[in-house]
């Protein structure tokens, strides 16, 4: 069976999807973990799966690491040598991701928190351009407002009809709906969609400007950050409510396997493809997750969740469609390149015993 073999731009796009399918399941395991914490407040329990997502997705992690580089204590050593202050970089914004994420749905709305968050590929684009150079093709461009009205689609009319009802427009409960905290989960939200942006342009940074570098191990480095920060506050909470139910560690455990596997692919996607578009991506997580919540909890997707979802697949697909006949076009029309001629340059002396014709290396001087 002949294998497929994916270069440049469609191996980076093929691990961006491979990512973000593996890490849609999050919001559902999230929700599973939640019923399973046992009763407790909603900041103690976002705590402690910060806390145990933390070690479960640090150990699959490193699992993924030692597998990827055979176990050799050597080339992690030189993956880590190779440029620590771009792996400190790309932590850092996997840090601000992790941690914005649950931030962002306890301050504010889901849809307000998914939407800002969502405006995450027109900052990957911005800094792509402003700090990379990256340029961006008209379809790309094209393909990228076209992204952006699908998760308007999604978030808007539900948030204008729940205004037109008379009730508050973000669904908070009476002890969230005043506006310093709906402000404070705007800019939690706003800050996790630009370190999800800035994520994906530092990993390219970082990826160009060091090849040797091993990116794998930046998602280990931050999860263990995150568990060793959060460990006595998780601790504290165990005391006062007491440890959650076995279902809590286990559903978290999946959780991490998940994450791990999605960071380790998301982050050497910008290596092969814009940031931008690896951003473009990552929105189907946005049709995706409501999906896997349908299936664990019978939660039906909104009209407008589907038809968003439905715009943005049609928008990906036309994208890819329209780049990759192009590609081929291109091929077709180009003829094949000639093999330059066999040259002897000055400096090097024929074989002993070999004879070199009179005028050879007249000629072979003259084209040095």
């Amino acid at each position: 069976m002949r294998s497929i073999q994916l270069r440049g731009r469609q191996r980076g796009l093929a691990l961006a999807l491979i990512g973000v399918l593996t890490v849609t399941p999050d919001a559902v395991l999230i929700r599973f973990g939640e019923a399973a914490g046992g009763a407790r407040p909603l900041t103690s329990t976002v705590l402690l799966v910060l806390w145990a997502k933390g070690i479960f997705t640090g150990l699959a992690g490193f699992l993924i690491v030692l597998i990827q580089l055979r176990g050799s204590a050597r080339a992690i050593i030189d993956g880590v040598r190779a440029g620590p202050m771009h792996i400190a970089v790309v932590c850092f914004f996997q840090i601000v991701i992790q941690i914005g994420f649950p931030l962002s749905f306890l301050y504010t709305s889901a849809s307000k928190a998914l939407l800002l968050i969502a405006l995450n590929p027109l900052w990957a684009a911005l800094l792509g351009c402003t700090l990379l150079k990256d340029k961006l093709a008209p379809p790309t461009l094209i393909a990228l407002c076209f992204a952006l009205a699908s998760i308007l689609v999604v978030f808007i009319p539900p948030l204008v009809l729940a205004a037109d009802e008379g009730g508050n427009a973000t669904h908070l409960d009476a002890s969230e709906e005043t506006a310093p905290r709906s402000l404070i989960g705007d800019l939690f939200s706003l800050t996790t969609g630009l370190g999800l942006a800035s994520f994906l342009t530092a990993s390219r940074w970082a990826a160009k400007s060091r090849p040797g570098i091993v990116l794998s191990l930046t998602p280990v480095l931050s999860n263990v950050l995150i568990f060793l920060c959060l460990l006595p506050l998780s601790v504290n909470e165990i005391i006062r409510f007491g440890p959650p139910d076995p279902l809590f560690w286990g559903v978290l455990a999946a959780d991490g396997l998940c994450i791990s596997i999605g960071l380790v692919c998301i982050v050497h996607a910008p290596q092969h493809a814009g940031s931008a578009e690896v951003a473009l991506v990552l929105l189907v997580e946005n049709f995706l997750g409501p999906l896997w919540v349908y299936f664990g909890f019978g939660e039906v997707p909104t009209l407008w969740t589907v038809v968003g979802g439905a715009m943005l697949l049609v928008t990906l697909a036309t994208h890819e469609i329209y780049l990759g006949f192009g590609a081929s076009q291109r091929n077709q029309a180009s003829p094949p390149a000639l093999k330059p001629a066999l040259v002897l340059e000055e400096s090097a002396a024929p074989p002993k015993g070999v004879q070199v014709p009179a005028g050879v290396g007249a000629i072979a001087a003259s084209k040095v």
